[in-house]
């Protein structure tokens, strides 16, 4: 009962201060706009803090893994508290990058901390409910954010978006401090953790399991990246304007968090097939939006990728738990983001000229097939591990 606790006050904080960053991200995306009337400003702005905190990752990957990662979110939540509290009286767009790009450098480290912590946090049996909760609460921010954010904005501007950020980082830092009775991070003994920030990296080359799953969701990555580019002139060409590109945004929202909770209760065993099931339910969902002639299978279509890829997630998270060793395991998950928003810069890069070129349904398309490859590349070479999944891969450095 006390590690289910746990992990509800983990879920809480994630959730709080997600709906917190989706609220700024708004109002963010909004003022750099307002003060500089470019949307070269504002792609900038935006590129540069993925980029670079997408290569910053396996540093904070090694904090998260050589300190005590219930003081690790706790930081991490205070410096994004202090950081978001300053922004809201910052007017010169110069400024207001500068500051935003430390304030999305600080919030690294806390889904890294509590994806590795998780099971420390409960028993191995427990493990889906967990990551399916946390990604419950994720998507729940996901989804109420931007309209929050909107309606904050349009109230109080900025300021009062940013300072609710704020607010939502201190909330999670109070979840986090009254989580007891339980450790975030497992005993060492006389075991060294490395302290190379790539050891994730080295960890996941040496484990087919993890090298493949690593693999196949980077490719996932640039699949899932075409509804960022595509879906305003999707919801254009079929004469739905801006309600329908909200609606489409809404119900992969919403079928995220569908998929995160059906994962918390039926994600229990099999997790190599759920995690194949979620990439060929991404090529099943971008299929149905490339073919159809309807905008309401287009809602369809992405409600059915986003649950189906939610419930994968849930499923890889625990097979990624359970073969890294406490001490590298948010070097781990700190090498497959970075791999992820490594593709995740490419896609932004090759999908706009292909949207021109193509149109967005095929482009959907094409996100469909590289959705098949990923499974494949996932599947084949993982067959004879999958009698191992829950096994642990120790380190040997």
């Amino acid at each position: 009962m006390v590690s289910r606790l746990a992990v509800r006050r983990i879920a809480l904080a994630k959730g709080l201060s997600g709906t917190g960053s989706s609220i700024a991200s708004v109002a963010l995306s909004y003022l750099v706009f307002q003060r500089t009337n470019s949307a070269l400003w504002l792609a900038g702005t935006l590129f540069f803090s993925f980029g670079v905190v997408g290569l910053l990752t396996p540093f904070a990957g090694k904090l998260v893994d050589r300190y005590d990662r219930r003081r690790v979110m706790i930081a991490s939540d205070l410096g994004s508290l202090a950081t978001w509290s300053l922004l809201a009286f910052t007017r010169e767009p110069l400024a207001i990058a500068a500051i935003g790009f430390v304030a999305s450098v600080l919030a690294v480290p806390v889904g890294l901390a509590a994806n590795a912590a998780v099971p420390n946090l409960v028993e191995e049996e427990d493990l889906p409910w967990a990551n399916g909760l946390i990604a419950a609460a994720a998507n729940t921010a996901r989804l109420a954010g931007p309209a929050i954010g909107g309606g904050l904005y349009a109230l109080g501007g900025a300021t009062l978006a940013f300072i609710v950020n704020a607010a939502s980082f201190g909330a999670s830092a109070l979840l986090v401090v009254s989580v007891r009775g339980r450790s975030f991070s497992a005993e060492r003994g006389d075991e060294e953790p490395s302290s190379s920030s790539l050891e994730g990296f080295r960890v996941i080359r040496r484990d087919p399991m993890l090298l493949w799953i690593t693999i196949a969701w980077t490719m996932m990555w640039l699949a899932m990246n075409v509804a960022y580019v595509a879906d305003p002139p999707l919801a254009r060409g079929f004469g739905v304007g801006p309600l329908g590109f909200g609606l489409i945004d809404t119900s992969f929202g919403a079928g995220a968090l569908v998929g995160s909770l059906i994962a918390a209760r039926f994600v229990r065993s099999w997790e190599r097939g759920w995690v194949a099931a979620g990439m060929l339910g991404v090529a099943a969902g971008w299929g149905m939006i490339a073919l159809t002639p309807w905008f309401a299978l287009v809602l369809v279509g992405s409600a059915i990728a986003a649950g189906l890829d939610a419930v994968g997630s849930v499923a890889g998270y625990g097979l990624i738990q359970r073969r890294s060793p406490d001490s590298v395991r948010g070097k781990v998950f700190a090498a497959q983001s970075t791999a992820g928003l490594s593709a995740n810069m490419l896609g932004f890069v090759i999908v706009g000229p292909l949207i021109e070129a193509l149109g967005p349904q095929a482009v959907y398309g094409l996100g469909g097939i590289v959705a098949i490859v990923a499974t494949l590349a996932f599947l084949i070479p993982t067959r004879a591990n999958s009698v191992a999944e829950g096994r642990v891969v120790r380190a040997r450095w």
